[in-house]
């Protein structure tokens, strides 16, 4: 499937879950950022297991299996509250990233392999680019940000 509107593109095998495509969300600011992580005893098995960006009134969650994109949108996002110390969620705040909160969303292209491997870009009107790359092979997302000031 390949599809290319203006400011969102669409490379690959993907399929979006939910009412089957990106949120209304290019040319608003986003206030706030907000990642879920899961971490097995001391270890971090996955980076960025849900994604939350803020854009108005809403919190908008983007998360991945395998060739598939679910997104979401909600007034507030929950907590983390855990029960054990063998596995558990953590939010980490990163509304100070630079580049992102405070900033309009411009673009987001989203690409997949036939290994159900995804990978989107958002790119921020202050030219930062905020990466997530889903491995199906090991059910995790990682992160990334490349702003204008880490470029040199």
């Amino acid at each position: 499937m390949n599809e290319s509107s203006e400011h969102v593109t669409i490379t690959g095998y993907l399929t979006f879950n939910g009412d089957g495509r990106t949120p209304d969300i290019i040319g608003q600011t986003c206030s706030g950022l907000v990642v879920c992580q899961y971490y097995e005893g001391t270890i971090l098995a996955d980076p960025a297991n849900v994604v939350y960006f803020q854009f108005g009134d809403y919190w908008y969650s983007i998360c991945f299996e395998a060739a598939m994109v679910f997104w979401r949108h909600k007034t507030q996002i929950g907590s983390s509250v855990n029960s054990t110390l063998l596995h558990g969620t953590i939010f980490n705040d990163l509304s100070e990233l630079e580049g992102v909160a405070g900033h309009q969303l411009v673009t987001i292209d989203y690409n997949s392999t036939p290994e159900g491997n995804v990978n989107v870009k958002f790119l921020f009107d202050s030219d930062t680019i905020f990466s997530l790359d889903y491995d199906s092979s090991t059910d995790s997302t990682k992160i990334s940000a490349d702003s204008p000031s880490r470029r040199g």
